[in-house]
């Protein structure tokens, strides 16, 4: 049988996924520059689908039976996802996209309740967020400038601006200038909170991809020195 070409590379990159244990936009993104036949619209459809998936990751494991790609994404594309949340002869655990130990330790800690309301959390679809580069421009020109894509300000990070729908956030312009960058309102609010000044050293010993590191840096106005660590290169 002839498997469907967006399916053929969503059960590769859940094999994938399964084993080495990346990040899955990391592991998207290496994807998608090795393999540049896969189009714009089949790469949305394969990214929205996955994105989709892992969150209830360990319920459609849990329903196949079985963590072979295939199975898993049949699964996926055959149920009704709002039914299964609600079923009760499903653990709890799989209902809420969590495996055993997470959830036993979350409910421990937390309770029931706030854990139910901590996984929708998780799993909800985190609004797309950006933080104007203040030492290009200011929000609110940057506000006008992407007015015709449905943006608006952040309620609290002073930099930070929220699209209504996801855009092709790399392929602007303004991004190419170094207008912006693509940053959660929570690590924009992290980096404010440092509150350094000119003429500082700055360490971050968990830097990441260095995002929060990138807000700071043009508070410094070019004096001081920033440093990164991260047990990863």
């Amino acid at each position: 049988m002839r498997i469907p070409f967006c399916d053929y590379h969503i059960c590769i990159l859940l094999k994938e996924l399964f084993q080495q244990k990346k990040p899955l936009d990391l592991l998207l993104n290496e994807y998608f520059r090795s393999h540049k036949s896969i189009g714009s619209h089949d790469r949305k459809k394969i990214a929205d689908t996955l994105f989709r998936l892992v969150r209830y990751k360990s319920l459609f494991i849990y329903l196949a039976s079985s963590s072979e790609p295939a199975h898993v994404l049949r699964c996926f594309q055959k149920i009704s996802l709002e039914n299964c949340c609600n079923d009760p002869a499903i653990p709890e655990p799989h209902r809420l996209g969590l495996n055993e130990f997470l959830y036993n330790q979350l409910t421990s800690q937390f309770g029931k309740e706030r854990t139910r309301t901590l996984s929708f959390i998780l799993n909800s679809e985190a609004p797309i967020t950006i933080r104007a580069n203040s030492a290009k421009t200011t929000r609110d020109s940057l506000l006008t400038t992407l007015s015709s894509l449905g943006v608006f300000p952040c309620k609290i990070a002073p930099m930070g601006i929220q699209f209504k729908k996801r855009e092709p956030l790399f392929s602007l312009p303004e991004f190419k200038a170094g207008l912006f960058e693509m940053q959660d309102e929570g690590s924009q609010l992290v980096a404010e909170l440092v509150r350094v000044q000119p003429g500082d050293h700055f360490l971050d010993y968990c830097s990441g991809s260095g995002g929060k590191a990138l807000a700071i840096a043009p508070l410094m106005q070019g004096k001081g020195q920033v440093y990164l660590h991260d047990i990863r290169p």
